[in-house]
């Protein structure tokens, strides 16, 4: 980390990583055994505290590389009618991207947590050659989410925010999982000691799918769901 002032400071880090094969897929009926993955990340970012430390700015970008990695394989598991699932190894896949954060105080009532990422995640070895150069399976180009809260007085509060992936790609030729926008909102009340709070994900019902691998096995997003919490401070 070098410190440019007092509020700004650039950083770069650099990892690797070692993984064993998981053992839901590592026996040979479902494809394995399979190598243990490596994993290696540089990133160079920039963090600030703005406006006398009222907000908290971090940028960064990155790459972040995967050998060996274990992946669902669609067309094995077809051929035995999908009895089991079945596994196979890819040679690397690479990412690349930055991301921005901004957390903090606009105005003494109003907070904000806000942020963006743009991820190219692509295949760069695989036995397949056909498979070379395609867009990673699961790896939304697009990621953003925003959350605000304003006070109101001395007891209430209410907060809105909304989170956003854009398409990604399945093991499946030719599915693509449409992008998606959730919104949240949240009520807040605390007097004395008593701290209560009612927080709605996906107020507007939206359907959505977080992942899957074809058309017959996708994952969906949750509904619309509520929670009441009430804290008490001794």
């Amino acid at each position: 980390m070098y410190k440019l002032s007092d509020t700004q400071s650039l950083y770069a880090s650099w990892m690797q990583g070692f993984e064993p094969p998981p053992l839901y897929s590592n026996n040979p009926e479902q494809g394995g055994p399979f190598k243990p993955q490596d994993s290696e990340l540089y990133e160079v970012g920039f963090k600030a505290r703005l406006f006398s430390d009222d907000l908290q700015l971090t940028t960064a970008i990155y790459q972040i590389t995967r050998e060996n990695v274990v992946l669902y394989d669609a067309e094995a598991s077809a051929k035995i009618d999908f009895a089991r699932y079945m596994y196979r190894q890819r040679g690397a896949e690479q990412a690349r991207g930055f991301e921005f954060d901004l957390n903090g105080q606009i105005t003494e009532q109003l907070s904000v947590i806000a942020n963006y990422a743009y991820n190219s995640a692509k295949v760069t070895k695989d036995l397949n050659d056909s498979e070379v150069g395609k867009r990673k399976e699961g790896a939304a180009k697009h990621m953003a989410t925003v959350w605000s809260r304003y006070q109101l007085d001395d007891n209430w509060a209410f907060g809105i925010g909304a989170s956003y992936v854009g398409e990604r790609a399945t093991s499946s030729a030719g599915l693509i999982l449409p992008s998606y926008l959730i919104y949240n909102a949240g009520v807040y009340y605390q007097v004395d000691s008593w701290k209560t709070s009612l927080v709605i994900d996906n107020v507007f019902d939206k359907v959505h799918w977080t992942g899957g691998y074809s058309y017959s096995q996708l994952f969906p997003g949750d509904p619309r769901s509520a929670s009441l919490t009430v804290d008490y401070r001794f």
